[in-house]
């Protein structure tokens, strides 16, 4: 009858130590979850922080792209109204240089103003085209940071479940150790 009693007793006291250990292991665990979700929500801030480098490039390259497009449409007004003049006076401009110069010395200065004219034409031309290609790459560049925005977003929300499954894990961890603990605290 001791001796059944003493089994007993010892039974107990390995099954309280058992529980001890199990309580234990999931406080362990429930620790690991913890700093697993520090780290997370870390990267989580880290993430932040380059959205909002991110989104400060992006304002200032659509604040590029207007400014650019407002000077490409003022050369392009600048161009259509030399062109709109040069329309005005004809095709006979180059037919009155030869007939209206003077001398031959009238005639070469003449042609040496054409030629300036047609150069400053030419100028403003490849000043529109590097424009429009500037405007594209800025563009480009928009696009770019877009998508870089979009990645970072994405990354954040990935990171949001993993902390929420990880908030579970520990909810079921604790409840797990709660069952545990009732078996030594009835």
């Amino acid at each position: 009858n001791v001796g059944e009693i003493m089994h007993q007793v010892e039974s107990k006291q390995a099954e309280y130590h058992d529980i001890l250990s199990n309580i234990s292991e999931l406080h362990l665990e429930i620790d690991v979850i913890l700093d697993e979700i520090i780290v997370i929500m870390a990267k989580i801030e880290e993430t932040d922080a380059k959205i909002t480098v991110v989104e400060s490039r992006k304002k200032q390259i659509e604040k590029e792209i207007i400014i650019k497009e407002l000077e490409l449409a003022k050369k392009q007004k600048e161009y259509g109204e030399r062109l709109r003049e040069i329309y005005k006076q004809g095709d006979n401009s180059i037919m009155q240089v030869i007939l209206g110069s003077d001398s031959l010395g009238d005639l070469a200065s003449r042609v040496d103003a054409m030629i300036k004219i047609a150069e400053i034409d030419k100028a403003m031309l490849e000043k529109i085209d590097s424009m429009k290609i500037a405007l594209e790459g800025k563009k480009i560049d928009l696009q770019e940071e877009i998508a870089a925005l979009d990645a970072l977003n994405f990354e954040n929300n990935k990171n949001l479940v993993e902390v929420e499954d990880k908030k579970n894990e520990a909810t079921i961890k604790l409840m797990e150790m709660e069952v545990e603990e009732a078996k030594i605290l009835p």
